[in-house]
């Protein structure tokens, strides 16, 4: 098994590992999803310094952003925490080796998160509305975003 699908099952691990709560969060959030939202956008926001903190968060678009993220804002994180870069006893695959390491770890750390909110999506929401539902990185890692969910 390659460090890349090693680390890719660490960080699926990590996040599975809260997935009740943020079905939860995100059912919360379809309970009182304002009429004027046109559009769902899971968000994956990495640490700028590539240290392995990420936060997943949904972001709703319409008209008045402030009023239909207002709406959600206490269950609007789905994940904030810490998924370290190093796995014990491997190499150290921090984003910031550039170029010449094996693989990117912010890719990695985005890519994973990203398949885990979509199989999450579709396994808890997939039916609860017509409005389309993307997800993103607010930073410049990830390989398969920005994608279309529904």
């Amino acid at each position: 098994m390659t460090e890349l699908i090693k680390y890719a099952d660490h960080v699926h691990a990590m996040l599975e590992a809260e997935r009740h709560q943020a079905a939860n969060r995100l059912q919360h959030i379809m309970d009182v999803l304002p009429d004027k939202t046109l559009k769902i956008a899971l968000g994956i926001h990495p640490d700028q310094d590539g240290e392995g903190y990420v936060t997943l968060m949904v972001h709703l678009e319409g008209p008045d952003l402030f009023v239909l993220n207002g709406a959600i804002a206490q269950w609007r994180t789905l994940f904030d925490g810490f998924i370290p870069l190093l796995l014990e006893g491997h190499a150290d695959i921090n984003a910031a080796n550039g170029e010449d390491a094996e693989f990117i770890a912010g890719d990695i750390l985005v890519d994973s998160a990203a398949d885990w909110l979509e199989a999450m999506w579709r396994a808890e929401q997939s039916s609860a509305t017509d409005i389309p539902v993307s997800i993103f990185c607010a930073e410049a890692f990830g390989t398969r975003v920005p994608r279309s969910v529904t």
